[in-house]
């Protein structure tokens, strides 16, 4: 008797992994009120577990937050575990964290991703990472690219950038030391990448303001001075300072 065979199911594919986020945040003793709201903040279910060293030379405070990265995963190596280091003084939406992890996934090739920033000055450019393979010197005066592209560079400052922990078993111990002619410990960290084949991106697009926390003020490349409001960006009707009692209006920056 003829049997009809079963239909075979396609399975459905297997969504990526959330990782598990060790967020790396050397301090002088504080950080700012727009620092603290952004780590506060409802980042779209990702596990956060921030790691900090205060009142050290930031190469030493980089180092030991790295060991404890590294122990940490150790500890549950079945976990996708990703490393994102921020300043004391950077703000950044809830999206901005989202969209790290959506390239670090997409880009396997991707070992350490920036977001670009600007000095605490009004219309200030974006802080200049030299080209991967530029042969002008360092810096550059800015990215000749879209907001939207990814730009491989040699060197990042370590404002706001994610990488995966198991890149620091391959740099071994403190790699952030510095030793060569005037590195800082992040271009320090950035060379030690690129000496074990490691590629290095900015992301020009991702949102991360650099912040002064004297008066509130939050800078983005080439914009006046802007106010962090229950955690968006709104912009005062000031061109230089953001005063706490200053004009305030939406600054049309979607944040969530």
């Amino acid at each position: 008797m003829f049997q009809a065979t079963p239909e075979t199911k396609a399975k459905p594919s297997t969504p990526a992994p959330t990782p598990a986020i060790l967020l790396g945040l050397p301090t002088r003793g504080t950080i700012s009120v727009e620092t603290f709201n952004a780590l506060q903040a409802y980042h779209d279910g990702f596990r956060m577990a921030p790691i900090t060293s205060a009142r050290l030379p930031v190469d030493q405070a980089r180092n030991f937050i790295a060991a404890q990265m590294v122990a940490v995963a150790k500890i549950k190596p079945s976990e996708d575990w990703l490393a994102l280091w921020v300043d004391a003084d950077a703000w950044w939406p809830p999206k901005t964290v989202a969209q790290v992890v959506a390239i670090l996934q997409a880009r396997p090739d991707i070992d350490l991703l920036a977001a670009s920033f600007s000095t605490r000055l009004p219309f200030s450019p974006r802080v200049a990472f030299r080209k991967a393979g530029d042969p002008d010197s360092f810096p550059q005066p800015g990215l000749d690219c879209e907001m939207g592209d990814l730009v491989e560079v040699e060197r990042v400052g370590f404002h706001f950038v994610a990488h995966r922990v198991s890149l620091l078993t391959r740099l071994g111990s403190e790699p952030f030391a510095t030793g060569w002619n005037g590195f800082s410990e992040d271009s320090a960290f950035c060379k030690r990448v690129r000496d074990v084949g490691g590629k290095i991106f900015c992301a020009p697009g991702l949102l991360v303001a650099h912040v002064d926390p004297n008066d509130g003020a939050a800078y983005l490349p080439g914009e006046p001075a802007l106010r962090v409001e229950n955690n968006r960006l709104v912009r005062t009707g000031f061109t230089h300072m953001a005063p706490k009692n200053g004009e305030v209006r939406d600054y049309g920056i979607a944040t969530s």
